[in-house]
């Protein structure tokens, strides 16, 4: 969370980070007109839970790349959530590698990391499905979510009736769902081939794809 003590701020085009901080954790921005506002970066935590990367001049539990959860500080952490990633996405043959076709969109795709409320680490691989340009219907892109509503009144039903209620929970959903369309995308860090000339042809519904929650 940072605070501005000046105000109005400057916006992101108008200012750079300077990112020298000191041992209070303070520090100023620099905007390019010259007039500078100081700001105090303020953990929303007990700094001694947080890391902090040099690179990125970031406090922080949680990798925001794979660079970072790879990194000293990290690894010992993260690597278990990301192998175990790794481990869903060969089994159900997500994609396989291909030569680079002609004329076809790359994806690019991305690591994303997450903290569970019971503090457990989970690590995804996603699509940036925004670069994905092919036009879809309404139907192919909606998501089979209930709202409340409907489950407040499925719920009513079942204490009504007194049926047997029961929770099913299915690992790694999207990966279980078939690729309609021919996509390609990047190959994800942590599975390099050492090739450059090479791309994943998508077999399943990775996160993030338009289609995903439908399929």
């Amino acid at each position: 969370m940072i605070q501005i003590s000046q105000e109005p701020s400057p916006s992101l085009e108008e200012a750079e980070l300077d990112g020298s901080w000191n041992e209070d954790l303070q520090g100023t921005l620099e905007p390019i007109d010259g007039k500078a506002a100081t700001f105090e970066l303020i953990p929303e935590q007990d700094a001694s839970a947080t890391h902090y990367d040099k690179e990125l001049n970031l406090w922080s539990e949680i990798p925001i790349s794979y660079k970072q959860a790879m990194s000293p500080g990290y690894v010992e952490t993260w690597s278990p959530a990301i192998e175990k990633e790794r481990a869903a996405l060969i089994k159900h043959n997500v994609w396989e590698v291909v030569p680079r076709p002609e004329g076809k969109p790359i994806l690019p795709v991305k690591w994303l990391f997450t903290q569970k409320a019971d503090k457990t680490n989970k690590a995804r691989l996603i699509v940036n499905g925004a670069c994905d340009m092919q036009e879809y219907s309404k139907d192919e892109t909606a998501s089979p979510t209930p709202s409340p509503g409907a489950f407040r009144w499925f719920l009513t039903h079942v204490v009504h009736f007194q049926w047997d209620l029961q929770q099913l929970d299915v690992s790694n959903a999207f990966l279980h769902a078939d690729m309609k369309y021919e996509k390609y995308i990047n190959i994800p860090p942590g599975f390099e081939t050492g090739e450059k000339s090479v791309v994943g042809k998508l077999n399943k519904s990775l996160y993030g794809m338009p289609t995903s929650p439908i399929a």
